[in-house]
């Protein structure tokens, strides 16, 4: 399925930074980076279930916030695209 996270790191707090850059790096290798803080990770329902645990453990849930939109598997048609960016992420595409 595919699912879009998208996600805010509150930059005021100590270990903000540190903590973007973990949260980046879990997505990015998850999913393709379509703008700065936007994936689109395509992920069965076990990925999906780590993914979620991996960045809530990440994240300060007293300020950060971390947003998933479930397109499912026919994501196809439910996403249009005006401009230029990342390709969107395709299921032959290696998931770890």
């Amino acid at each position: 399925m595919l699912v879009v996270v998208v996600y805010d790191i509150c930059t005021t707090e100590p270990g903000a930074e540190k903590r973007a850059r973990k949260i980046r790096s879990i997505c990015k290798d998850r999913g393709t980076a379509v703008q700065s803080s936007v994936f689109e990770c395509h992920v069965d329902a076990q990925q999906y279930r780590l993914l979620k645990a991996e960045l809530g453990a990440e994240m300060d849930k007293s300020c950060d916030s971390v947003r998933f939109y479930l397109l499912g598997n026919r994501y196809t048609r439910r996403v249009e695209q005006l401009g230029i960016s990342a390709p969107i992420f395709t299921p032959d595409t290696t998931v770890l």
